[in-house]
């Protein structure tokens, strides 16, 4: 085997990171969720909208509960170092206020 490509879930150097809101690396629905996918899929996109005008946040993990949408995880680009660092607060995109809401980081988060 001489031809080897780089995995998924690899970081590449930091050097290389693009400067654009990351994409969900994992998504999780709930047994008991019952949007459908064009309910689903609005939600998301609204939520995601709003989170990349809070932060540069890469490789997070979305997580759908009957209520409201956890984003989780990642870690935050600063450009400008450029640095990846841990995230102080997860957020939670609540259905019927639709409002993203601060909530405490999950521990161990890793950023590189």
């Amino acid at each position: 085997m001489n031809s080897f490509r780089k995995g998924f879930g690899l970081l590449k150097d930091i050097r290389y990171e693009k400067i654009e809101p990351g994409k969900p690396s994992l998504m999780i629905h709930s047994g008991k969720f019952k949007k459908n996918q064009i309910d689903s899929f609005t939600s998301t996109n609204h939520a995601l909208q709003e989170f990349a005008e809070i932060e540069l946040r890469k490789r997070f993990a979305i997580v759908y509960s009957e209520k409201c949408i956890y984003i989780i995880g990642g870690y935050i680009f600063d450009p400008e170092i450029p640095i990846r660092k841990k995230p102080l607060k997860d957020y939670k995109y609540d259905f019927q206020t639709r409002k993203l809401i601060p909530t405490q980081a999950l521990p161990n988060g890793a950023s590189h």
